[in-house]
């Protein structure tokens, strides 16, 4: 490829690709991979032709890195997104963040204020989720 274009959904589909082959084949995956990752990751949250693999791949990584540090990213980055979409899916993320690790593994007062925010979206989804 000549250069690095984010509508190049084979390029984006390998960078994921990347990064769930570093979960599969290495011990220790540092926080800083994550935080590389993290605006893509949330921008494609949403993406139809992305979400199931971008969801596994977050809690995926809550084993290497946390849970907080990943609802924290997403949290981070989903704040700033306008697609519906996204913000739906990143509700969605992190109930299952919760749901799998407890409350005391994720930063519930940022869970919470994100919910308050998405809770006021004019987009249905976008409020069922937050609930």
């Amino acid at each position: 490829m000549k250069d690095w274009k984010e509508s190049n959904i084979n390029l984006m589909k390998e960078a994921i690709e990347c990064l769930r082959k570093m979960t599969e084949c290495c011990e220790r995956i540092p926080k800083r991979a994550l935080w590389v990752y993290a605006p893509y990751l949330t921008d494609k949250i949403g993406d139809v032709k992305f979400a199931t693999s971008v969801k596994e791949l977050l809690m995926t990584l809550a084993d290497f890195v946390t849970a907080k540090f990943v609802a924290s990213q997403v949290i981070k980055y989903a704040v700033t997104a306008k697609a519906p979409n996204n913000l739906k899916e990143s509700c969605v993320i992190l109930a299952q963040l919760i749901e799998e690790w407890g409350s005391a593994h994720v930063p519930v007062k940022d869970c919470i204020d994100y919910a308050t925010l998405a809770a006021n979206n004019p987009n249905v989804q976008v409020r069922n989720a937050s609930m």
